[in-house]
């Protein structure tokens, strides 16, 4: 556990991803802190599914009610709509890549997920608070099979109702 997400180092984000064997799974709404942590983050993950991970992403739609209601939750107006758009930016132009599927939710997230084989660190939301000031756990599927089962059903149901991402976000 880590009171906060700004107290993950930043090689345990880089080992989590670049140890990916079968499968990765995240949930956010942006994560903008991953492209700035993470050295090489896309390549990370498209140099993952040209291996044969299969990579799934579920982002925040910037157009998305919940985006917006997650601004006023927070007192931080637009930002996450910003927040949002650049993730969308910065991704669509691997939209198509073999492997690596990318969706946009609508999603009132409780929870951030970033799954990665049997391994999974959870960032909790709490109300009115940022992402990077609340509480992290990191647990292995072996140590919490009924925790990971319920975060893997939440994961998705939001899959499930996202729309995929095209490599033009204007057109999504």
């Amino acid at each position: 556990m880590y009171a906060t997400r700004s107290q993950i180092p930043a090689g345990l984000w880089q080992q989590h991803f670049a140890d990916a064997q079968h499968s990765v799974d995240i949930l956010v709404f942006a994560a903008t802190f991953l492209f700035d942590t993470v050295d090489g983050f896309v390549d990370t993950l498209v140099d993952a599914a040209g291996r044969g991970v299969a990579v799934r992403l579920l982002i925040g739609d910037p157009d998305g009610a919940s985006m917006i209601l997650r601004g006023q939750e927070e007192d931080i107006g637009e930002a996450v709509i910003a927040r949002c758009r650049t993730t969308v930016e910065l991704l669509a132009p691997r939209a198509t890549r073999s492997g690596l599927q990318i969706r946009m939710h609508q999603t009132t997230l409780y929870t951030s997920m970033f799954r990665v084989d049997d391994d999974m660190i959870v960032n909790f939301h709490i109300y009115g608070s940022p992402g990077r000031s609340n509480p992290v756990m990191v647990f292995a599927r072996a140590d919490e099979p009924r925790l990971w089962a319920t975060f893997g059903q939440a994961f998705d149901r939001v899959w499930d109702n996202a729309k995929p991402l095209t490599n033009d976000p204007i057109r999504t």
